[in-house]
């Protein structure tokens, strides 16, 4: 809505008149050329084109987006949100600002575009971590062992 909208041109503004200009695109939903080239494209396009991917929620149960990220390699800056500790916490795979603290988002943003190597030793950590812990097979046999416990063996016959 108007607010909404009134928010995206402020960051807009605020952004270039800082060195963020020429460093980050603007894809949200309130930006025209945004919105036609979001069209022709998947998200999984616009996360592997990103340096770093920041995650600015205030409240996810399990933010896929962050585990998208980390499977294509690129390094997360989250605010603290569902498993984003879990996943980053210890910060070789990204970095993890408290709810509320845009200072703490943004130095966590400066620290990777800043440091090319440190973000790609970061995404390779994350890319690392998540297929360790989201590998199609593993979480396929996990999903099969839960449902036997819950209705027993395939084949079974009560």
């Amino acid at each position: 809505s108007i607010g909404r909208i009134a928010r995206a041109n402020a960051y807009r503004i605020q952004a270039a008149q800082t060195y963020w200009t020429g460093v980050m695109a603007y894809t949200g939903r309130f930006l025209s050329a945004s919105i036609n080239a979001m069209k022709t494209s998947h998200a999984v396009d616009w996360i592997a084109a990103c340096d770093v991917m920041a995650l600015s929620s205030v409240w996810e149960a399990i933010p896929l987006v962050l585990v998208e990220a980390m499977q294509l390699g690129v390094p997360v800056v989250s605010t603290d949100v569902g498993l984003a500790s879990d996943l980053l916490g210890d910060g070789r795979a990204g970095h993890v600002a408290a709810i509320g603290d845009p200072e703490e988002l943004a130095e966590g943003l400066g620290r990777f575009l800043a440091d090319p190597a440190a973000a790609a030793d970061a995404g390779a950590e994350a890319r690392r971590r998540s297929a360790d812990r989201f590998d199609p097979v593993v979480l396929s046999s996990q999903v099969a062992e839960v449902y036997s416990e819950l209705v027993g063996p395939v084949g079974a016959t009560a």
